[in-house]
């Protein structure tokens, strides 16, 4: 899932399209863009994205893109044509644009992209004619760049790539929304394998159309094709401006249609590497708690979560700094245990300076690292949990054993810094 920084966009007052008329002094919001408002930098910076993600994956994955019209279509195309011209050199069926509009030629791309054999046509954009009733197993990106409401037409898009097709590398699919269309994974209705139903759809002026015929309608094709040529009096266009993309998630959908992170230990080392130069840097962030804190939740935020990094990897009892690092840098995995030994080897000094009674504390807190993870080194919450401090009465009593609350805080920040430079 990818959402864009522009969810809404408000024009300055007096602000005027390509055509010099006045825009609305209104919030436009996501369902607005390519109905109301066209913003040619938002369909820039999607190609932009679509393409980065092809190449940092596969730029060979059969892909469908969902725009909102085919105005929308081929102002997409037109886009993903200048940043995959490299292969368009060699293979120009590598973007295909599959509509009604596009007649007897779409039908024909139709054809071509849905065969399990063909490796030329790779990226189909479309708007509505690949929702229902085309079975495309080898699809492995699944691409919104459409609000989709309605339930009925959210899982017969997202049954375009159900299919599994081992035999061709086809396991899993991707799914990459800009419009926060994937809400729908949330709906009770949304109760599994999506129903292939061929239903009857309208267009953006309310006319009922058979969608899954490339023969109808020939007449008002081309007259539509015209008039792309003027403005429509229903958009506004807007030129220039900047759009960026400053939050992803990508997910795929398994089997079951469970939700889970989409190649996670390869997206962990893209994204960790785009962060952090090297392991070091890392580390330097690490040892400090409340950078520790900041760093995951950035982490956290691209959608990286440890619980599942080390389901996949099978490293279930892995230090998440060194599972970290494991996957970006190859640097070896060590475990909570692995690491606290290797701390009270190379840092004996640390607990020396503290009396027994203190170095004890110290001691248990480490050991309870070593067994559980970092959530130990949660104060006072540790204190109150663990039987092993019943003794003490509460953290006053503890923390006059090292002179006080702000010596015992500063004693566990300097074991954990001490841990992570092991």
């Amino acid at each position: 899932m990818i959402y864009l920084t522009s969810n809404e966009w408000q024009p300055i007052q007096g602000e005027v399209d390509r055509f010099g008329r006045t825009i609305p002094d209104e919030v436009f919001l996501t369902p607005d863009f390519e109905r109301k408002l066209v913003r040619q930098v938002r369909t820039r910076v999607i190609a932009q994205y679509i393409t980065d993600f092809l190449k940092a994956t596969d730029r060979y994955a059969k892909t469908i893109i969902f725009c909102v019209d085919e105005e929308h279509v081929k102002s997409m195309i037109k886009e993903l044509r200048n940043l995959n011209s490299d292969i368009l050199q060699q293979n120009h069926n590598y973007i295909s644009r599959i509509t009604s509009d596009a007649g007897s030629v779409g039908k024909g791309h139709l054809y071509q992209f849905k065969d399990i054999e063909n490796q030329d046509h790779v990226i189909a954009v479309t708007s509505k004619l690949l929702t229902t009733g085309v079975d495309i197993p080898t699809c492995k990106n699944v691409i919104l760049a459409r609000v989709i409401l309605s339930m009925t037409d959210f899982k017969q898009i997202i049954g375009r790539g159900t299919r599994v097709k081992e035999e061709y590398g086809k396991i899993s699919f991707n799914i990459v929304d800009y419009t926060n269309s994937t809400v729908l994974f949330n709906d009770p209705d949304f109760d599994g394998e999506p129903a292939l139903i061929t239903t009857t759809e309208i267009d953006d002026r309310g006319k009922v159309t058979q969608q899954t015929d490339f023969e109808t309608n020939n007449h008002s094709k081309v007259r539509s094709k015209n008039r792309v040529k003027e403005p429509n009096s229903a958009k506004y266009y807007i030129d220039g401006g900047r759009e960026e993309i400053v939050e992803e998630q990508i997910y795929d959908l398994g089997g079951e249609m469970e939700l889970r992170v989409s190649q996670l230990i390869d997206y962990t080392r893209e994204q960790v590497r785009v962060l952090y130069r090297s392991q070091i840097e890392i580390q330097e962030k690490w040892g400090n708690p409340e950078e520790r804190s900041q760093l995951i939740e950035l982490l956290e935020d691209k959608g990286i979560d440890f619980d599942q990094l080390r389901e996949i990897t099978g490293k279930t009892d892995a230090d998440p700094f060194d599972l970290l690092c494991h996957l970006a840098f190859d640097a070896p995995v060590l475990t909570y245990k692995q690491r606290a030994e290797l701390m009270k080897k190379k840092h004996k000094s640390f607990f020396e300076q503290y009396g027994e009674s203190a170095r004890v504390i110290l001691e248990i807190l480490l050991d309870k690292y070593a067994d559980k993870g970092l959530d130990e080194f949660t104060i006072p919450t540790t204190f109150k949990a663990n039987q092993e401090f019943r003794q003490y009465s509460n953290i006053i009593e503890i923390a006059q054993r090292f002179g006080g609350v702000e010596e015992l805080k500063l004693a566990v920040k300097q074991l954990q810094i001490l841990l992570y430079s092991a």
